[in-house]
C-alpha cells in the first residue's frame, strides 16, 4: 500500500516507509511518482511470504512474482536519482542475541532530500521488528511468519527517518 500510494500521489508525502514488501513487475510498471520521495524499506531475509531474494515464498500462502529487496531498492534509487551502488552498509548492535537475527542498515548516495535506505533484518521473518513481542502466541507466529527481530523498534526507526523530512 505504501509504495502504491507513493507512486500514485507522491505530492501528498514528505517521506514513505514500506515494511515487509517488495515490488512486482506490475506494480513497478504502474509506478510514476510526480517527484522523488524519500523511501525507507524494511525486509526480513527469511520471510516466508515476501521472500527477500524475490520470487515465491516458502509459505503455502505465498504468491509468486515479488522482486528481491535489492531490486526494489534499486528501483527507488533510480526514481529518486540516487547512485546505483550502496553508499554504506552498517551492522547495527545485536541487542537481543536470543532472537537469532541482526539488522543491517544499507544506505544510498542520493541528492539531498531524496534518501533511500534499506533495513535488512538478517534472519527476520514477515514481522515488524520491535523490542516487544508482536504476537500473543509467539511460537505460533514464528511458525507461520518467521522470527521477529528485537534489536530495533521498527516504528521508532521509521519515525526517526520521517522526522528528517519537513
Amino acid at each position: 500500500m505504501t509504495m502504491t500510494l507513493t507512486c500514485a500521489r507522491a505530492d501528498l508525502f514528505a517521506a514513505a516507509a514500506s515494511v515487509i514488501m517488495n515490488l512486482t513487475d506490475e506494480s513497478a510498471a504502474a509506478c510514476h511518482p510526480q517527484r522523488p520521495v524519500p523511501m525507507l524499506v524494511m525486509n526480513g531475509t527469511i520471510d516466508p511470504l515476501i521472500p527477500y531474494q524475490g520470487g515465491k515464498g516458502t509459505s503455502r500462502f505465498a504468491v509468486e512474482g515479488f522482486w528481491s529487496a535489492e531490486k526494489t531498492l534499486a528501483f527507488w534509487r533510480r526514481v529518486n536519482g540516487c547512485e546505483t551502488q550502496d553508499a554504506a552498509s552498517i551492522d547495527l548492535d545485536d541487542r537481543d542475541h536470543s532472537d537469532l537475527s541482526t539488522v543491517t542498515r544499507v544506505e544510498s548516495r542520493c541528492p539531498p532530500g531524496h534518501d533511500v535506505v534499506l533495513y535488512r533484518v538478517n534472519g527476520g521473518g514477515h514481522r515488524m521488528p520491535s523490542h516487544l513481542p508482536d504476537a500473543r502466541f509467539p511460537r505460533i507466529a514464528t511458525a507461520f511468519l518467521g522470527p521477529q527481530n528485537h534489536d530495533i523498534d521498527g516504528a521508532e526507526t521509521i519515525w526517526a527517518f520521517f522526522k528528517t523530512f519537513p
